[in-house]
C-alpha cells in the first residue's frame, strides 16, 4: 500500500500530534487562565451588583438579568446582548416597574454591567458591597470563583477553599 515502510508510522504520528495540539481545555485550564486575566480587572463600578446569562433573548442575542447585590424587593432587569454587534440592543424594565414602582439602576448601569459580563464570557458576575467579586464562566446557578478585595476579608473556608493569590474556589 505504501511505498515507504515507516510513512505510514509518520502519518499516524503526525496526526497524533495534531489532535494534542488541538485538544480543548479542561475546566480547570479555563479556570486557571480566567483567574489570571481577571485578577487586576477593576470591577469597582460593578459593586452591589448582581449580572447573569439567563438564556437565549432571540436571534443572535443573549438574555442578561441585573439586580442590585443586596436588593431583595425588587426583581431584575432584563437585558439583551447583541452577539454580533457586541452591544446592549434592549433594556425590559417591566418586572423592576412592578415591584419597585421606579428604577433603582440607570440605563448606563445596565449596559457596562452587562459589557463587563459578556466581554469575559462570564455567566455570573457578582461583586458585593466590600468589592469581592464572584464569578461563573460555567453557569450562574451559583459562584465557582471569589476575588478577595482585601486580605482581612472574612472568607467561609466551608464553601471555598484558596485558588490562587486572591482567589479562592468552591469545594
Amino acid at each position: 500500500m505504501f511505498k515507504y515502510p515507516f510513512k505510514s508510522l509518520i502519518v499516524i504520528i503526525c496526526t497524533g500530534m495534531l489532535f494534542t495540539q488541538c485538544r480543548s481545555k479542561t475546566k480547570i485550564e479555563i479556570t486557571e487562565d480566567l483567574v489570571s486575566k481577571l485578577d487586576t480587572v477593576n470591577f469597582s463600578n460593578l459593586r452591589n451588583r448582581t449580572v447573569l446569562c439567563r438564556s437565549v433573548g432571540g436571534p443572535f442575542s443573549l438574555r442578561y438579568l441585573v439586580r442590585n447585590y443586596s436588593e431583595s424587593k425588587c426583581l431584575s432587569y432584563s437585558v439583551d446582548y447583541n452577539i454580533i454587534f457586541n452591544r446592549v440592543s434592549q433594556i425590559n424594565r417591566g418586572l423592576v416597574h412592578e415591584t419597585c414602582n421606579s428604577d433603582y439602576l440607570d440605563s448606563l448601569q445596565l449596559v457596562s454591567a452587562v459589557e463587563t459580563t459578556a466581554h469575559y464570557k462570564l455567566q455570573l458576575l457578582q461583586v458585593d458591597s466590600l468589592g469581592n467579586v464572584y464569578i461563573n464562566p460555567f453557569n450562574y446557578e451559583r459562584p465557582l470563583l471569589m476575588r478577595s478585595a482585601d486580605q482581612s476579608n472574612v472568607v467561609n473556608h466551608s464553601i471555598y477553599k484558596p485558588f490562587k493569590g486572591n482567589w479562592f474556589i468552591r469545594l
